[in-house]
């Protein structure tokens, strides 16, 4: 998008968005977590985009995100994935052919495929985690008790939460058991929100975000994240 011609702000609200609020993670978290937890991420997605217009309305490089936008273009022309090889002809023509409906058909049995590998992984990593990690180790990490924390506790709950999905390496339908292992550990509803929005900020995602924007524009990008996500962390918490 940001390549095609969208600002910046408008291209980071799109990639919250299409991480935090697609459907299949809702579903996910419904079955794993309740509904509660599915309103809570929605509202979690939104307050995100709305902190991201905030932060880049009183803080943006501009010369940093051409920067970027060159960065994407020309990864882009590396992997073949620029403009020129999209179906031509408008909408209609590409709903009504087999050949428009075939790259449709593709995105979705792609997307469905890394959904379950994403949440086997998941499973995997939090089983391990919930072995071989003791408990006074989560106390340590999340200060305050679950049940009725302080401010002080929801804010360093929220802060400390994206650290550990840095090195879980996990996706955002994978991280859905790592969030429940999370709140059975005692961590806040807040760590918890904080967590799940913390997939745009795992290892992986920052190295393709780097390859694709390269590093300035990635550490930017990474840092805005991370503030809305513990801010939004703390708003939902209290909502």
């Amino acid at each position: 998008m940001l390549v095609k011609g969208a600002h910046p702000a408008n291209s980071l609200a799109f990639l919250i968005s299409s991480t935090e609020l697609v459907i299949e993670l809702g579903i996910v978290l419904w079955v794993l977590l309740g509904w509660r937890f599915t309103l809570a991420n929605i509202l979690l997605g939104l307050l995100m985009v709305l902190y991201a217009y905030g932060l880049t309305a009183l803080w943006f490089p501009s010369r940093l995100a051409e920067e970027g936008k060159r960065h994407a273009e020309q990864a882009q022309k590396d992997e073949g994935t620029g403009m020129e090889h999209g179906m031509g002809g408008n909408w209609r023509d590409k709903l009504t052919s087999r050949e428009g409906w075939r790259p449709i058909a593709h995105a979705f049995f792609m997307e469905w495929a890394m959904v379950w590998k994403e949440i086997l992984f998941g499973f995997t990593i939090a089983g391990f985690i919930s072995v071989f990690v003791p408990q006074s180790f989560w106390d340590f990490l999340f200060v305050g008790n679950s049940q009725d924390p302080g401010l002080w506790a929801v804010v360093e709950n929220a802060a400390v939460a994206p650290v550990v999905a840095f090195f879980t390496f996990i996706g955002s339908m994978g991280n859905v058991p790592l969030a429940a292992m999370l709140w059975l550990k005692q961590a806040s509803f807040g760590g918890v929100m904080s967590f799940l929005g913390a997939d745009l900020v795992a290892a992986t995602v920052v190295w393709i975000h780097a390859k694709y924007y390269g590093w300035k524009y990635a550490g930017y990008l990474s840092l805005v994240i991370y503030l809305c996500m513990v801010a939004a962390g703390v708003m939902v918490h209290y909502l």
